[in-house]
């Protein structure tokens, strides 16, 4: 190998380096942390924590209950509940 072939392949490896660093930054990472009482007086708690270094704004949420549903590939936990 000579200079310019070893140049161009530590080039490319810093470059691609570079560009993990570049997608990695802009990535949105969120946690939800939930603390659900089920007493209307004491109330339910949910801490949304951002924890990429961008910011980010949350404009609406909503908790509900809804009816847990079966896969169409079947349930591997409850195989009992497997509809085909």
């Amino acid at each position: 190998m000579d200079k310019g072939e070893v140049a161009f392949w530590i080039s490319a490896v810093l470059a691609a380096i570079k560009l993990y660093e570049f997608v990695g930054e802009r990535r949105v990472s969120v946690t939800v942390d939930a603390a659900l009482t089920g007493s209307e007086e004491i109330g339910n708690t949910l801490t949304i924590l951002n924890k990429s270094k961008n910011p980010l704004t949350i404009s609406y949420y909503e908790l509900a209950w809804v009816q847990e549903k079966d896969c169409r590939l079947g349930d591997p936990i409850h195989p009992q509940r497997n509809r085909f």
